[in-house]
Parts: C-alpha cells; sequence; structure tokens
C-alpha cells in the first residue's frame, strides 16, 4: 500500500473545481469537510490548538490547484513522510 494511496484518492475529484478560485477549493478540502465530518474543533485549518497534517507540493495550490496532485511530502504529527 502506497503511503497517498488517501491523498490521492481525495484529490481525485479536484478537476471537478476547474471553474472554481482555487482558494474555495482548497477551503472546500479543508476547513469546510473538517465540519462536515464535525472535527473543526480540533482539525482544519492550521491554527495553535488544532492538529494539522501538512502537505509540501512543488507549487502553491493557490496559484495551480492541480498541484496537489503531487505531494513530495506529508507532515503528520510534527513527523515527516515521504513516498520514496
Amino acid at each position: 500500500m502506497s503511503l497517498f494511496t488517501f491523498n490521492q484518492t481525495s484529490v481525485s475529484f479536484i478537476s471537478l473545481f476547474d471553474e472554481e478560485p482555487a482558494k474555495d477549493t482548497l477551503r472546500a478540502m479543508t476547513i469546510c469537510a473538517a465540519r462536515l465530518l464535525g472535527v473543526d474543533a480540533e482539525r482544519g485549518a492550521i491554527r495553535p490548538g488544532l492538529a494539522a497534517d501538512i502537505i509540501v507540493t512543488s507549487e502553491n495550490p493557490l496559484d495551480n490547484i492541480q498541484a496537489v496532485r503531487k505531494v513530495y511530502f506529508v507532515m503528520k504529527d510534527g513527523r515527516v513522510f515521504k513516498n520514496e
């Protein structure tokens, strides 16, 4: 099983948002998703006190939302995971 299997699945729908501003797509994938799942008190945003899993891409997703398809690494609970 690949380290990024879930991530690849979760971004597979991005082409549905091609007409939407990237900031709205990112909001839907983070804050709105956390709210929908009822976990927005603990995750969904990068703020002190919240759990955050952070991805690193080669481009700014606000400039090119497709950048989230190629993740270089994930930081989860302070640990870095690379798909090597």
